[in-house]
């Protein structure tokens, strides 16, 4: 349960802006060490969670910039996804994330073939699900409660965790 809950809130670190991604990087290290003072965690799990806040601050925090989708038109790029990728296999986890990598990049390979239809000059249409309007509707909003100061980092993070888990859930 700790590990989900863990890994949700640093994907969610990304919809985070790039200078509260720093705090975001903290929240996270102190769900490890909340982990870590709990009884009964195999010490091996818990190296590997502490590698793995390790490496987010090494490695993620200075690219804050790179690594923000926060009020982008497109949440999703490859940065991200290789984030997302690097920490269900450094957490050692099979989750949902493996479903959500096989969708995009079935989308890329439907994005590339519409860029070399676009490039011969062809008309190319993309209509969104309404699902996916929905969810980028639900993020712009918590985005702009987040600017407006009706989150903390904490509670914007959960609330991004809780919506990509809804969306995800209903085929994100």
């Amino acid at each position: 349960m700790e590990f989900e809950y863990i890994l949700e809130r640093a994907y969610a670190v990304a919809h985070l802006p790039p200078d509260k991604v720093g705090e975001g990087f903290m929240h996270i290290t102190s769900l490890v060490d909340n982990v870590a003072n709990g009884n009964g965690v195999n010490p091996a799990i818990l190296q590997k969670l502490q590698d793995f806040a390790a490496y987010l601050r090494r490695y993620w925090l200075p690219l804050a910039e790179v690594l923000s989708v926060f009020q982008k038109p497109v949440r999703s790029n490859n940065t991200c996804e290789n984030f997302h990728l690097y920490a269900a296999k450094k957490m050692e986890i099979r989750s949902n994330v493996y479903r959500m990598l096989d969708g995009m990049g079935a989308q890329m390979d439907k994005t590339a073939a519409n860029y070399e239809m676009a490039e011969r000059g062809l008309i190319v249409t993309v209509q969104r699900p309404a699902r996916l309007v929905e969810a980028d509707l639900a993020i712009q909003r918590t985005e702009n409660e987040f600017l407006l100061g009706r989150y903390d980092v904490e509670e914007y993070l959960t609330h991004i965790a809780g919506l990509r888990r809804y969306h995800f859930a209903r085929g994100w």
